[in-house]
């Protein structure tokens, strides 16, 4: 369904109801064709289906869809979202005067101001749910071509094993830190050297995880059994639960750390040693810089675990369980390392193949 031609002539032909509606557009203009295809359905749609039903603005029908989200944990994301969408509609917009058009230009004025594909798919969710909600309750709408908007994979940066090398140094706890690098180790406060360590150690169970920073720095000791070296992590962001086994290093580190707690709650925690550590990444950032990764992030260390378990004969679908991904398109970021691994084994697959074919190839001088 949809235009087609008959001739050199476009026809719109759609179904509504179990009947099937058929006219022609009068031109040989695609783009023409289309719009008047988009007006017809709206004309027929609108006959059948709207009749007397109650009209609603946009603004509410925006607030009435938070309402359904309120225990949602994307919630405050949400009303972010609606709050972006109400600036760049009138507030007296009526729900069913929402066109395909109106879309259209929201999605081409937002990319004008530089925003990217990911940003205004966010508007696009809320306003899509709005009128999804609206139409469920009996609401006037009319149909709407939703455009698709392609998600931009990101940025994906991981360190090397050199990398990873300085930057530990950079965290040793014992190393001697400012300009002229004279400092008087002996002159290093409990709390700094706290501090200190509690940044080296966060950043080897980031490591030897690949968990969120927010799920490492709220881990509790009832979660880790420093015995046999598991974590039953539950990840609040996607609602599921993983148990992962501790690295030799990292397993060391809860040792050390539950030998010396501040809290019997919490493994990283706050200064207050009371509650668990906030987004506090300031020190860590600092490492980077003085370790030279000027374009490395703290989430970095996540992409950087995955990106070793994939590179080491993982599949994406062991390295999406383990991440916690709700789906494994999230983990297809890493695609192309799993490619560039499998293709390698290829070649050594064939190689051993190879070395039993005779007589072998010899190189030419």
């Amino acid at each position: 369904m949809g235009i087609h031609k008959r001739g050199k002539t476009w026809y719109s032909q759609f179904q509504i109801k179990g009947k099937t509606y058929i006219q022609s557009t009068k031109t040989t203009n695609k783009t023409l064709a289309k719009e008047f295809d988009r007006k017809f359905r709206n004309e027929v749609y609108n006959r059948e289906y709207l009749g007397e039903r109650e009209k609603i603005q946009l603004t509410d029908a925006l607030d009435q869809y938070l309402k359904t989200k309120k225990d949602t944990k994307n919630y405050k994301g949400l009303v972010s979202n609606v709050r972006t969408v109400k600036t760049y509609f009138d507030e007296s917009l009526a729900l069913h005067d929402l066109t395909t058009a109106k879309i259209e230009r929201f999605v081409q004025k937002r990319k004008d101001e530089g925003f990217k594909s990911m940003t205004i798919h966010h508007s696009l969710v809320v306003i899509r749910g709005s009128h999804k909600l609206a139409e469920k309750l009996g609401y006037r709408v009319v149909p709407i071509e939703w455009p698709p908007m392609k998600k931009s994979p990101g940025r994906l940066r991981y360190l090397s094993i050199e990398e990873e090398q300085r930057l530990l140094r950079e965290l040793d706890p014992d190393k001697v830190f400012g300009n002229t690098h004279q400092h008087d180790p002996e002159n290093l406060t409990p709390e700094k050297l706290q501090a200190r360590i509690d940044n080296r150690d966060l950043v080897i169970a980031l490591l030897d995880t690949g968990c969120r920073y927010s799920e490492i720095a709220q881990l509790k000791w009832s979660d880790v059994d420093t015995d046999d070296g598991t974590i039953n992590l539950y990840r609040s962001k996607t609602n599921n639960s993983s148990i992962l086994y501790c690295t030799d290093r990292l397993l060391i580190t809860f040792r050390n750390r539950f030998k010396h707690r501040r809290s019997d709650e919490y493994i990283f925690t706050d200064k207050s040693g009371k509650s668990h550590r906030n987004h506090s990444t300031i020190a860590i950032r600092k490492a980077f810089d003085r370790a030279g990764l000027k374009d490395v992030r703290v989430h970095d260390l996540r992409h950087t675990a995955a990106s070793r378990l994939v590179q080491n004969g993982l599949s994406l679908l062991e390295v999406s369980k383990i991440l916690g991904h709700s789906t494994i398109q999230m983990t297809m970021r890493y695609a192309h390392l799993e490619q560039s691994e499998t293709a390698k084994k290829m070649r050594d697959v064939l190689n051993k193949v190879n070395d039993q074919v005779k007589p072998k190839l010899a190189v030419v001088k």
